[in-house]
């Protein structure tokens, strides 16, 4: 895979993690939405959500209760920072995140494309049981 096959920008069709057990999560839930842009200079943003979010209203974070700040935080996620692509692997560096972890910590995954679909899978060992992730993405027709 080169560089330029990820230039542009890629909406998300699905985010699932696999337990050890077999069972398929969705942490933003089976209908999340979300938008990933790779540059041409190595910068990536990447933002998912919860399709039941809520939209609009008077809500302001700062002053949201702490039932909406949770509620909030739960159901986004997103980082910006760089990326390098070696060969089959990406390498995604946040320089900023919700994720506080993140933060200058590299993440390693494996990238594939097909036509204008691009599978990122990869495995977190940061919790008690290793989990595997799959996202798959289309590119954005401009």
């Amino acid at each position: 895979m080169q560089k330029s096959d990820l230039i542009g920008v890629w909406k998300l069709q699905s985010f699932a993690i696999q337990s050890p057990d077999g069972e398929e999560i969705y942490p933003y839930g089976k209908n999340a939405k979300g938008y990933l842009i790779y540059t041409p200079e190595g910068y990536l943003s990447v933002h998912i959500m919860s399709s039941k979010r809520p939209t609009g209203g008077e809500y302001q974070f700062k002053k949201g209760s702490n039932e909406e700040k949770i509620e909030a935080a739960e159901n986004y996620g997103g980082y910006v920072g760089t990326y390098q692509l070696k060969e089959d692997l990406i390498i995604h560096l946040a320089e900023l995140s919700g994720f506080t972890r993140l933060i200058g910590s590299p993440e390693r995954k494996h990238v594939s494309l097909s036509s204008d679909q691009l599978t990122i899978s990869y495995t977190d060992t940061s919790s008690e049981k290793t989990l595997h992730g799959k996202l798959i993405w289309n590119k954005v027709k401009t």
